[in-house]
C-alpha cells in the first residue's frame, strides 16, 4: 500500500503590521547597518568555512 505525501501548509508572513520598524530615521538607518555587517560577517565566515 502506497502512502500519500502531504505537503505542510505554507506559511503566511504578513508585509507589515502596521507599525513602524523604528522610531525614527536614524533608529532604522542603525538597525539596517547592524544587519548588514551581521550577513556580511556570516558571508565572511561560510567563505573561510569552504576553503
Amino acid at each position: 500500500m502506497q502512502q500519500k505525501i502531504i505537503s505542510a501548509p505554507t506559511p503566511f508572513y504578513p508585509s507589515s503590521d502596521g507599525k513602524p520598524m523604528a522610531e525614527t530615521d536614524w533608529h532604522r538607518k542603525l538597525l539596517m547597518a547592524k544587519a548588514l555587517v551581521t550577513l556580511e560577517r556570516l558571508q565572511t565566515e561560510k567563505d573561510d568555512a569552504i576553503k
